[in-house]
C-alpha cells in the first residue's frame, strides 16, 4: 500500500516539549522510511512563534532540499496589510511550490466572514489550492459557512475526536467540497469502515499529524480496515494526489 501523508509538521513546536528533534527534517525522513510513507505534505510547526511569513520561508527552503516533502504554507487574509492582494499572494505561494495551504482562524484571530476571508478564498479557489484546517481552529457552524460560501474550495478538516461523528458524516453528505483526514476515523472502532460505508472513500485522506500524532495507529487501522483494496489505495494516497494534481 502506497502512503502519502496529508499532515506532517516540521520545525519547532512548543507542544513537543523536550522532543523537538522529532520535527527536524532528517528525523521526519527517517520516520517516513520506517513506516514506508512515500511523501508528506508538510506544514510549519512554528508559525505562531516566528510569524507566518518567516515560517513559510523556512518551509519552502526545507521542501526545496527534500523532494519527498510537499509544502503547505500558512495563509492569512490581507486585512492587516500583511500579504498584499490575495490573488498575488496565493499565486506567489503556488509559484514557490505550494500544493495546499493551512488557515488558523482561531490562533490568528481571523473571523471566517466574507468581509475578512472572501478575497483569500476566491484566490484559493482560482488556483485549486486545498485549504486545511485543524478541528481546534474551527467550529461546525463556521465550517458549514465556509463550505457553503465557497463551494469550489476544497476544504480538508483534520484532527478532532470521536464526538465529531455526531455531525461530520452529515456535513460530508451535504458539502461535496469537504474532505476529512484519517484522524478521528482511525481513533474509533471500525471508524474507517463506517466512513467508507456511509460516505465512500473518495474524501478521506491518510493523515498522521506526526510528530504530534503516531503513524503506527493510523497505518494499522487503514491496513486492516475491512474495505476493498481500491478504497484503501485511494485513502492512502490517491485522494490526496488527485487534489494536488489540480493545483495551478
Amino acid at each position: 500500500m502506497k502512503l502519502t501523508d496529508a499532515v506532517m509538521s516540521v520545525g519547532f513546536d512548543y507542544r513537543l516539549g523536550d522532543f523537538q528533534e522529532l520535527a527536524e527534517p532528517d528525523s521526519l525522513l527517517r520516520t517516513m522510511d520506517r513506516f514506508r510513507i512515500d511523501r508528506a505534505l508538510i506544514r510549519a510547526g512554528d508559525s505562531l512563534a516566528s510569524g507566518f511569513a518567516e515560517s513559510n520561508r523556512r518551509l519552502f527552503s526545507i521542501a526545496a532540499r527534500h523532494d519527498r516533502f510537499i509544502p503547505a504554507p500558512i495563509v492569512v487574509p490581507d486585512t492587516a496589510a500583511e500579504t498584499g492582494e490575495s490573488e498575488a499572494f496565493i499565486a506567489g505561494l503556488v509559484e514557490q511550490g505550494a500544493m495546499a495551504a493551512w488557515l488558523m482562524p482561531k490562533s490568528y484571530e481571523i473571523p471566517l466572514l466574507p468581509a475578512t476571508i472572501g478575497p483569500l478564498c476566491v484566490a484559493l479557489q482560482a488556483h485549486a489550492l486545498p485549504l486545511f484546517l485543524d478541528r481546534q481552529e474551527i467550529g461546525p457552524a463556521e465550517l458549514a459557512q465556509l463550505c457553503s460560501a465557497w463551494p469550489e474550495l476544497k476544504v480538508v478538516l483534520c484532527g478532532g475526536s470521536h464526538r465529531m461523528e455526531r455531525w461530520i458524516y452529515t456535513f460530508l453528505e451535504i458539502y461535496p467540497n469537504l474532505y476529512l483526514g484519517t484522524v478521528p476515523p482511525s481513533y474509533t472502532n471500525e471508524g474507517i469502515e463506517h466512513m467508507v460505508r456511509r460516505c465512500g472513500p473518495a474524501r478521506l485522506l491518510f493523515a498522521t499529524s506526526y510528530p504530534l500524532g503516531d503513524p503506527a495507529g493510523t497505518i494499522a487501522c487503514l491496513s486492516y480496515a475491512a474495505i476493498p483494496d481500491a478504497a484503501r489505495e485511494s485513502i492512502g494516497h490517491g485522494n490526496l494526489e488527485g487534489l494536488l494534481k489540480c493545483v495551478h
